[in-house]
């Protein structure tokens, strides 16, 4: 998430730290900084916020909290505008599904919509944001500036009250960005007598859209069921900043003081603009938490002596209520804070504010640890038919076909869990064998130890194959050599085509293992993308005459293109030798054709006959 540290210094009564200072602080205790810039004298910090801070954290205000409790530093009392409310009649408002825990509502007439002020574009376009009309970006810099994902609909397009409910049979809804969205029913939507509007949370609809022409508006400030906001959001591939915060939980507190930041906020922008009441629905209003901890506990979780007075400080700064109760505090959780709930998560608070530095370093004592007996097993095969020459290849677990189907699938050939092997290893083959003269094999030998879900269960299997049959033979003589040498105790790893090898016995040991390991550097390299082109240059050759002395002139002619030269064929007569290689072509850039080709080709011919030796 992009913050303005200029933004941010609103939040305080007194300097902040210089940005570079900021960052450094961020990274030990707060968020993670992914990155800085400089825009108009303003530093703009990319920060990276985990899922559970995300329900106060996706906004300046979140991060402001959360920089005055580790900096000590003191925030403004920052005073919620109110506008002066009009004899308008306020606007109707009815919530039927309980995905909808608090909607607002307010009317507003003669507001002028048109371009915004150059503080609010600036404000925007310092966070990546376009700027769309003044009322649209008024919205967008309240939710950037506390949390609260606001929307506005033309109200003189809209019919009757406002109902926020499911999604009925065959309604469909025309988005702001133009798209035909069809409507399932479980999808949340805020409708009028008509039909849908907009989709709660989510994304608004063309029908009630703010444009050049609105004069009347109505203002909602709404909080919607994280989950069924994620799962349509995500059905419908419509991922906004609006459902992003939605999805994490936001507190539905937030809700009247957004409204009123908007409306004052339009009211300065808007001076003819008149005001209706707000009409607040809220089933179920959230309560603070109450929780109590041990200030002696927390210090024994901690493992460092963090004193009572000190352990009060750090709490009242994050805003929490202290009150005590003999040896014990009793805290005042706000709504807002959905990560504190139990007291181990004060004892990772006070730690991490605290400071971890502060922390005595301690080595844990070496504990006897029992061999898990699949990842024994899984580790002895590996290095069992590595050591017979073949190579481990990971396949996709998600396929076209099988028992147990991916509700939203990524693609049609990936959307069942894999319930064989073979399917991949098969494909794998086919893929493979066209390569063996680019790889100089005579086969392509592979294995896998996955995961497949048969019967109803999941399973751990080994599958193996091989293009030359030989290969597979030696591959069963490995593993029932390897199956010999345990001691049985129930299965535990399957083969695609039913053997089974046991479990190991209990006193099965890592050290046992044996993995293999080398002291020589292993070089790796890029691979093309593009079709490599075959071609065989056969000679006769004066007797005494060496295989490397004919591969030295073809590598030193072949040019960057010659990728390699392998010799398949010798054999002499009349005192003369013939070698025979096959040549292997292929470019990093692009798709070589026979003309690229022929004139290499041309010119390793012309280098072995200047040597005496003659083309076959």
């Amino acid at each position: 998430m992009k913050v303005s540290y200029k933004w941010l210094q609103t939040f305080f009564t007194e300097p902040l730290p210089k940005p570079e200072v900021l960052a450094q602080t961020s990274n030990f205790k707060i968020v993670e900084v992914e990155g800085t810039e400089e825009i108009d004298g303003d530093t703009i910090f990319d920060f990276k916020i985990l899922a559970d801070r995300a329900a106060y954290m996706l906004c300046h205000r979140g991060l402001a909290s959360e920089f005055a409790a580790t900096l000590d530093l003191k925030l403004k009392d920052r005073q919620v505008p109110k506008v002066i409310v009009s004899d308008i009649a306020a606007q109707e408002v009815k919530i039927e599904n309980d995905l909808c825990r608090r909607y607002t509502a307010r009317r507003v007439e003669n507001a002028k919509v048109g371009e915004s002020p150059e503080w609010l574009k600036t404000s925007l376009a310092k966070l990546g944001q376009r700027s769309i009309n003044n009322i649209v970006d008024l919205a967008n810099f309240v939710m950037f500036d506390i949390g609260q994902p606001l929307h506005a609909f033309d109200a003189d397009k809209v019919e009757g009250g406002v109902v926020v409910r499911l999604a009925k049979p065959g309604e469909k809804l025309e988005t702001l960005d133009n798209r035909q969205i069809e409507l399932k029913p479980e999808v949340l939507v805020i409708a009028d007598s008509i039909g849908p509007l907009a989709i709660a949370g989510v994304k608004g609809g063309k029908r009630a859209e703010v444009t050049s022409t609105t004069k009347n508006l109505i203002l909602e400030s709404a909080n919607f069921d994280p989950s069924s906001v994620r799962k349509t959001s995500t059905g419908y591939s419509l991922r906004t900043d609006a459902s992003k915060r939605y999805e994490n939980n936001p507190t539905a507190d937030l809700c009247l003081e957004a409204s009123d930041n908007f409306s004052a906020l339009i009211a300065e922008n808007c001076p003819e603009a008149k005001f209706s009441a707000i009409t607040d629905v809220y089933p179920k209003p959230e309560q603070e938490g109450l929780v109590t901890i041990n200030p002696a506990r927390i210090n024994e979780r901690l493992g460092v002596e963090v004193p009572v007075d000190e352990q009060k400080k750090i709490l009242a700064r994050m805003g929490l209520g202290v009150g005590e109760t003999g040896s014990d505090l009793k805290l005042t959780i706000p709504t807002y804070r959905r990560d504190l709930a139990i007291p181990e998560d004060f004892a990772e608070e006070i730690g991490r504010i605290w400071g971890y530095d502060k922390l005595p370093e301690t080595l844990p004592q070496p504990v006897a640890v029992k061999a898990n007996k699949e990842y024994y097993y899984t580790e002895k095969l590996r290095n069992t038919f590595r050591g017979a020459g073949f190579s481990e290849v990971y396949l996709y677990s998600l396929v076209a076909k099988g028992e147990l189907e991916v509700e939203l699938p990524l693609a049609e050939d990936k959307k069942c869990y894999r319930s064989n092997l073979t399917d991949g290893l098969q494909k794998c083959l086919a893929s493979n064998r066209p390569n063996l003269a680019l790889l100089d094999s005579n086969s392509i030998d592979i294995f896998e130890i996955g995961h497949v879900f048969v019967d109803g269960k999941e399973k751990i299997m080994l599958g193996i194959a091989s293009t030359d049959g030989r290969r597979v033979a030696e591959a069963l003589a490995a593993v029932e050599s390897f199956v010999v040498k345990m001691e049985s105790s129930g299965s535990v790893i399957e083969i695609d085509w039913g053997a089974i090898v046991e479990k190991s016995p209990e006193s099965a040991s890592y050290d046992d293992l044996n993995i293999v390991s080398t002291a020589n550097p292993i070089m790796f390299k890029q691979y093309s993308l593009y079709p490599f082109v075959l071609r065989d240059v056969a000679m006769w050759t004066p007797v005494g005459t060496q295989e490397s002395e004919v591969e030295k002139i073809i590598e030193s002619e072949g040019g960057e293109w010659l990728t390699r030269a392998t010799l398949f064929d010798t054999f002499s007569k009349d005192n003369k030798i013939s070698y025979a290689f096959r040549l292997v072509f292929q470019s990093m850039e692009r798709t070589l054709t026979d003309a690229d080709v022929n004139a290499v080709m041309a010119r390793i011919t012309k280098a072995l006959t200047k040597t005496d030796f003659v083309i076959r």
